[in-house]
């Protein structure tokens, strides 16, 4: 869960310490749609604070380019941490305020190519001089050159877009500041001061470019690595100018990270080193006919369902030309093509109930063997590494549906995640989950089947290969049962 989007209202999140806002996606701010550059998502937002009385001078909130950032294979590292544990790692840190310089290699450089902004949002009027004096003293390691290009930059006089005269006319800004830019003089604005809540952005295009924004409004942009650089890692660095911004800036990234973290080969609950274990588990499985109870177990639900719904759409298929031949015969003729209706609807069900119950003990039988395999491991990972192995899901979102038999599994490259907030890939799926999933929609297709009318006489029958099923998953069940015990 984005701790941010999940408490936000219309796209923007209200700071419960100042209640400053912010915006949970900067796309329009900088000036491009959703659909072109993807979303610029809001990563954390921190204090910073001054003097003995910890007075809240401005928030610092961290913003990247989710598509970018997915497309990252370095990040994918970093996919299974929390927020509390990418704060302990000054690896991370350093990917977030590096970028590899133009010709040189990404896999071996620090930093990544991947837009980033930092959005600075004060909690209380201030004088521009009280403004430029205070970012030239935090900012210890630029140059004298380069916090004078910014400051300047910033606070260039110009005349005041239409978005800073709304400022000016604000309840709010009872002193009409403008923050160093010229409005018509009925507006009565102030340039030395800026008001509560004006907001100082500089964003990091991965080609290189620093823009400047004050209240989104583009003041300057300069092909500078080096400055950018310069004021990432003032927030970002082993010192940085506030400890509260850099430890919120990894709130965000766990959610962000997420999809990364469903790509085959990423994670894995089961050690596994190279490719070496990977070929031995293709080599054994190949030899012993497929002897993952759990892939076989997965292969019967995936084409009995399969099966099933091929008979299904024939019997559709049948009981339409049946009403077509019942339409365009005479009377004489349509109650010995009603009879034969009958006969092939109850043919047809029939078989659709004995490839469900054939479903049914196939995985009792797997789900026994499971544990039996689980309780004579010879060692405590076994039990784990049956079930955890690489298996894709079964929505019909992924990608890897019905794939996992392939020789190629775990080298499949890396994917890039549709760049949505609410991602379409569900989070990890367990066994029971994935048993769950395929139980159901056996119910459901087996609550279809009962449902087609029959005769009197095939009831007795399915009724009692119903019965005899029921007695198989009982004994089944009861060995699954005390096979467990043992385990305790």
């Amino acid at each position: 869960v984005h701790p941010y989007i999940q408490s936000s209202k219309d796209f923007v999140w209200v700071d419960p310490l100042t209640s400053l806002e912010y915006p949970t996606d900067l796309c329009r701010y900088l000036g491009h749609t959703k659909k072109e550059a993807g979303r610029h998502t809001l990563m954390g937002v921190g204090q910073y604070y001054r003097t003995a009385f910890n007075i809240k001078v401005y928030g610092a909130a961290l913003y990247v380019a989710k598509r970018d950032v997915l497309a990252d294979p370095k990040f994918g590292e970093y996919a299974t941490l929390t927020s509390e544990e990418l704060r302990d790692r000054d690896d991370f840190y350093e990917h977030l305020m590096n970028m590899p310089d133009h010709g040189e290699d990404p896999a071996n450089a620090m930093g990544g190519f991947f837009d980033r902004t930092l959005f600075i949002k004060i909690n209380m009027q201030l004088s521009t001089d009280a403004m430029r004096k205070s970012l030239e003293a935090d900012w210890s390691l630029l140059t004298d050159e380069m916090k004078s290009l910014i400051i300047n930059s910033s606070f260039k006089e110009r005349m005041a877009d239409e978005r800073m005269q709304q400022k000016i006319q604000s309840k709010e800004n009872s002193s009409n500041c403008s923050c160093g830019q010229k409005a018509p003089l009925e507006l009565k604005a102030d340039p030395n001061c800026c008001a509560r809540g004006t907001e100082l952005v500089f964003t990091w295009r991965k080609n290189g470019d620093f823009e400047i924004r004050l209240d989104q409004r583009v003041m300057d942009v300069f092909p500078r690595s080096d400055i950018a650089r310069g004021i990432f890692s003032e927030y970002m660095n082993d010192n940085p100018i506030s400890l509260d911004a850099k430890a919120h800036f990894t709130d965000g990234f766990p959610f962000l990270l997420a999809p990364l973290a469903q790509v085959k080969g990423m994670s894995s609950a089961v050690p596994q080193t190279g490719h070496e274990s990977s070929n031995r588990e293709r080599k054994s499985g190949s030899a012993s006919g497929g002897s993952n109870p759990m892939h076989r177990f997965m292969d019967a639900a995936v084409h009995s369902v399969g099966a099933m719904n091929t008979q299904a759409h024939t019997l559709s298929k049948w009981m339409q030309d049946g009403a077509v031949g019942m339409t365009s015969s005479a009377m004489g003729s349509a109650l010995g093509v009603a009879r034969g209706l009958t006969e092939e609807l109850d043919r047809q069900r029939m078989e659709l109930v004995e490839g469900a119950v054939a479903l049914q003990k196939e995985g009792m039988e797997m789900l026994s063997l499971l544990i039996k395999q689980s309780t004579e491991g010879e060692n405590n990972g076994l039990a784990l590494s049956v079930v955890n192995q690489a298996m894709p899901s079964l929505s019909p979102f992924s990608n890897g549906f019905d794939t996992y038999n392939n020789d190629d599994v775990g080298f499949s490259p890396l994917e890039i995640m549709p760049d949505e907030i609410g991602i379409k890939i569900e989070p990890t799926m367990n066994f029971t989950h994935r048993l769950f999933f395929t139980t159901v929609h056996v119910y459901l297709l087996l609550l279809f089947v009962l449902s087609l009318p029959g005769s009197y006489t095939k009831r007795w029958v399915v009724k009692r290969r119903i019965l005899e099923t029921k007695k198989f998953v009982a004994s089944q069940s009861q060995g699954a049962f005390a096979a467990m015990s043992k385990l305790h």
